[in-house]
């Protein structure tokens, strides 16, 4: 449905990208070009015997009575598109497996992270960190109203990600959420978020201004740096600054910063 107010849809470009699925279901859209690519897993945690059902979009269904990380596998019988739904059925369910080695769709260097190209997510399910690290053709992502926390590396690596609405609960940033999203052309922070993490935003080549929220009131190291299309950045309260934080933005012509500044090092 569609939970967002006049102001937030004017703070995106692209209004079907906020809408929020109505049934509470994640629904993962996913190319199949190759026969080598028609093996397909997905990795979450579940606290209860049989705490998802996986619809695969083939007219295949999964469950599983095993708890902890579980390994969901399916082989589809042809190339296409495919949109696999996700149920939440009862208890704690956390998608991904918290490992650098692993996104929600398998092993960083696999051919999962190369299918999904649009996230729905809905509500009632926790994000673990790494869960979309690496989806390389992840263009839009939607999450709901709820989730309070963008753990460390949520989507790094995601070079094709264009468009992402930040829900207003989301009130913390872990490390590396954006690092290297080359491709994010807009992003909305809510004026909620009061921590970000290192290099929560590094290494973007189109995001051309960012508006930091009220309550952060500290700048982490590498935040922001080697964004080199950046040319606004507007910073109501932040009083310190970690090291490098905006270095590296070769097109910066503004920066606002507030008059309780003392400091600011190494930042540029």
């Amino acid at each position: 449905g569609w939970n967002y107010d006049i102001k937030d849809i004017k703070d995106v470009q692209d209004v079907g990208a906020i809408y929020v699925t109505d049934d509470n279901k994640i629904r993962l859209y996913i190319h199949i070009e190759v026969p080598e690519q028609l093996a397909v897993e997905i990795r979450l945690n579940q606290n209860t015997a049989n705490g998802v059902t996986i619809d695969w979009g083939d007219g295949s269904t999964s469950s599983q009575s095993s708890t902890g990380h579980i390994v969901f596998n399916h082989t589809y019988g042809n190339v296409g598109h495919y949109c696999i739904a996700i149920a939440k059925v009862k208890g704690t369910v956390t998608l991904g497996r918290g490992s650098s080695s692993y996104s929600l769709l398998g092993s960083s260097s696999g051919y999962g992270n190369n299918l999904v190209y649009k996230a729905e997510l809905g509500t009632g399910f926790n994000l673990d960190s790494y869960a979309f690290s690496a989806c390389n053709s992840l263009r839009f992502v939607t999450i709901p109203e709820g989730l309070a926390e963008f753990d460390n590396s949520l989507f790094q690596g995601c070079y094709s990600l264009a468009h992402i609405n930040i829900p207003k609960s989301v009130t913390k940033f872990g490390n590396n959420v954006f690092y290297n999203c080359y491709g994010l052309e807009h992003i909305s922070l809510s004026n909620g978020i009061s921590s970000i993490g290192s290099s929560a935003i590094r290494n973007n080549n189109t995001l051309k201004r960012l508006v930091l929220p009220t309550k952060l009131a500290s700048i982490s190291a590498n935040m922001c740096q080697t964004n080199r299309c950046m040319v606004e950045v507007y910073n109501a309260n932040a009083s310190t600054y970690g090291n490098v934080a905006f270095s590296g933005m070769e097109n910066l012509i503004r920066f606002k910063m507030p008059p309780n500044v003392t400091s600011i090092g190494t930042t540029f």
